[in-house]
């Protein structure tokens, strides 16, 4: 297997960026989507027709507009209230909503209170029906850091013999830690929250993060009991264990590039060809026999080698 080492000098590079001036900032990630409201085109009309690869494509060279990401997260992750049903073609080949909820936190400013409290609730934010009067994250009572326990939790509740997540996917993630931290020659991932969701899914079969928006908020915020990673069960049912472990392989690596780059911020300038081009890397590095869910991504790059990279992202 090569050494993933490479990898995380990209990440560190890109951390080591994020602390550096705006002017440098920019300099740095100038092929990355503008996260600032004021820079953002105007609202356009809701995507319904276009093909999910193409609101893809038009975040990339147009830029990001509230109406691309509610319809992008719309079609991977769940449906928001407000945004129309899409008509276009959907990515039979896509398993990862890690880019399409970090879109939709880029634009949270802009949306409605309800479309917040439905996105909170398909990522498995905590349930807050108000916001807390005071905030804490890993903190106990007397100011000492805690270490909550990883497990994996049921959204929702599970109403037949189908509704059980079909592997152990915390065993996955760790399992998964291990391999990469061995390869980058770091720490395993100390902590990994897993919420196992029976919704009806859309073209994702995970989603990782962590750092969130809570509803009731517009600022970035950890999550104190480590890197939450998203599981549509239907989806993963599916597929043969080694695709699902090569899955929980990508969504752990975006764990490791989120602790380099160091905050929500910061994850939300990586380009996508760096973030999901390196998460697709690692995924068949570290799982090779789980080529299933990514081989159309190889085939892809392969008969594309004229597309500059900038225009990529799984692939």
């Amino acid at each position: 297997m090569r050494r993933l080492t490479p990898l995380l000098v990209v990440a560190l590079a890109l951390a080591a960026g994020s602390c550096s001036s705006k002017t440098d900032n920019a300099s740095r990630h100038a092929t990355t989507t503008t996260t600032s409201s004021a820079a953002r085109p105007a609202s356009s009309p809701f995507p319904v027709g276009e093909s999910q690869s193409q609101i893809l494509r038009d975040i990339r060279t147009d830029g990001l507009t509230a109406e691309r990401a509610l319809m992008l997260f719309s079609i991977q992750i769940g449906p928001l209230p407000g945004v129309p049903a899409h008509t276009g073609s959907v990515d039979t080949t896509d398993f990862d909503g890690s880019m399409a909820t970090s879109y939709l936190y880029r634009v949270w400013d802009e949306l409605t209170v309800a479309q917040r409290k439905a996105a909170a609730r398909l990522l498995g934010q905590p349930n807050q029906a108000a916001p807390p009067t005071t905030i804490s994250f890993g903190r106990g009572a007397a100011g000492g850091t805690t270490t909550p326990a990883p497990r994996q939790i049921s959204l929702g509740s599970p109403t037949s013999r189908r509704d059980t997540p079909a592997y152990d996917y915390l065993h996955l993630a760790e399992s998964a830690s291990v391999a990469e931290a061995a390869e980058l020659g770091a720490k395993p991932i100390s902590k990994f929250q897993i919420d196992v969701s029976y919704d009806l899914p859309g073209t994702a079969y995970a989603s990782t993060t962590w750092y969130y928006k809570p509803w009731y908020a517009t600022a970035y915020q950890p999550f104190g009991d480590g890197c939450h990673i998203t599981i549509w069960n239907q989806k993963m049912a599916a597929v043969p264990g080694n695709d699902a472990a090569a899955v929980m392989a990508h969504e752990v690596f975006h764990c490791y590039q989120q602790v380099a780059v160091g905050s929500g911020e910061a994850v939300a300038t990586v380009s996508p060809w760096v973030e999901e081009g390196e998460a697709t890397w690692v995924m068949a590095q570290v799982v090779p026999s789980g080529s299933g869910v990514v081989e159309n991504k190889w085939s892809k790059y392969t008969f594309t080698p004229m597309t500059a990279y900038v225009d990529r992202s799984y692939d």
